[in-house]
């Protein structure tokens, strides 16, 4: 006569090899998602300077074909200097730090190097000249804009 075992289930084992597994799979997925995230953040940054770079000259450019028009909603092309179209993109702009959260682009008198931020400096040689620099934590992006 066989005797039946009623006792079903996992043995203690079984279980410790499956939560070992489980946290070797864990383990390698967080090293992967914080690697594409910070990838990612160095992508949207780069973007928010090209995206930037672009939109001011777009707009300085409406100055050269209309010089009585008005850009970056309220910024005259008559009064037209680095300080100005530095303000007036810094009211408009809604870019975000990807770092932060926080209002990505600002008007100081120097690059402040923080990671994410998109500075804007008027030079005191030339107060026509707006270096628009960002700090992408692997480099730091500038490029220099003539108001003309």
């Amino acid at each position: 006569m066989k005797i039946k075992n009623k006792n079903k289930g996992f043995t203690l084992i079984e279980l410790l090899v499956v939560v070992a597994i489980i946290g070797a799979l864990a383990a390698v997925g967080v090293v992967a998602y914080n690697g594409y995230t910070a990838a990612a953040k160095v992508n949207a940054s780069k973007a928010i300077h090209a995206g930037a770079v672009k939109y001011i000259s777009a707009e300085m450019a409406k100055c050269v074909v209309d010089g009585n028009d008005t850009i970056m909603g309220s910024v005259a092309c008559t009064a037209l200097t680095g300080a100005t179209v530095a303000d007036g993109f810094v009211a408009i702009s809604n870019d975000k730090d990807p770092w932060t959260g926080a209002k990505s682009a600002s008007n100081v008198a120097a690059a402040s190097g923080t990671k994410g931020m998109l500075d804007l400096v008027v030079t005191a040689d030339d107060p026509n000249d707006i270096v628009v620099t960002m700090n992408t934590n692997k480099e730091t992006l500038a490029i220099t804009l003539k108001v003309e």
